[in-house]
């Protein structure tokens, strides 16, 4: 317990902008486990046992996660001399996640944007969803959007560095309906200037509040099962099928060229 606390104090907060999602699944499925055992009597057995857990709760992509942040952290604890050994190493995934490549059709965005303010959910999580699909950004850069990073003499929004995903400042041109949702939500911003605060002062609203929200709803939306991020898939697709070229779809994703021209263009 004590070592999943340092692990996400002196490295996770500093190195990781999901850090909060290695807290979550810590204390969810390892903390109780194993959180009363020293650290250096924890064996291979141990970790197998703990995930082995997670899998036959029907859950293997969970259980997935957890062994990689389990593998972060005990590897940090050798590094920073705390143990000998990572008791995960040699450890595989034992779960072969299968590239995800649901998107909805341009129907399901009909059906979705149509029946969407009819579904039992918080207006504010309705109106993410509808952001996420307008934007194309990620989940948690959306949750986290702020009055300051919205420019309405040029309609756009800059993500700043230290919320997207590559570390890089990301501009985000709004259309019309990015724009009415935002000014939808600008009368119930926190006093900070969240347009997602969370249930709590201090707090945004968090990604798993989103994919709930779906996966709860399917019934009322009448569509395929589908997450999030399959929103920004989406709208990526849908781009393709309208002849937009791919270099500019990766630049709204805000996707990393790793490209060798792209160290001189």
């Amino acid at each position: 317990s004590q070592l999943s606390h340092n692990y996400i104090e002196k490295y996770a907060k500093i190195n990781k902008k999901t850090w909060a999602e290695d807290l979550r699944i810590l204390e969810l499925d390892v903390i109780p486990q194993l959180g009363a055992m020293r650290a250096s009597v924890i064996t291979k057995k141990h970790i197998l046992a703990c995930i082995d857990a997670i899998v036959a709760r029907g859950a293997p992509v969970s259980a997935n996660r957890t062994l990689g942040v389990l593998k972060t952290m005990f590897q940090w604890a050798v590094e920073r001399d705390i143990l000998t050994y990572s008791p995960c190493d040699g450890l595989k995934r034992p779960y072969k996640e299968k590239p995800k490549d649901r998107f909805l059709r341009l129907h399901e965005v009909k059906t979705l944007i149509q029946r969407l303010p009819d579904v039992p959910i918080q207006k504010q999580t309705r109106l993410a969803l509808m952001l996420l699909l307008a934007t194309m950004q990620r989940s948690n850069e959306v949750a986290g959007i702020n009055i300051e990073e919205i420019d309405r003499l040029s309609n756009t929004w800059i993500i700043p560095s230290k919320r997207s995903k590559n570390g890089k400042p990301h501009l985000v041109p709004l259309s019309p309906l990015a724009l009415q949702i935002i000014d939808e939500l600008l009368p119930e911003a926190s006093e900070e200037g969240y347009l997602f605060p969370g249930r709590w002062e201090n707090t945004l609203m968090s990604e798993t509040a989103l994919s709930h929200a779906l996966r709860d709803n399917l019934e009322f939306l009448g569509i395929e099962k589908f997450t999030p991020h399959d929103l920004r898939r989406t709208g990526s697709t849908l781009l393709g099928a309208f002849r937009v070229s791919r270099f500019d779809r990766e630049r709204v994703l805000n996707h990393t060229d790793t490209s060798i021209g792209s160290v001189y263009d």
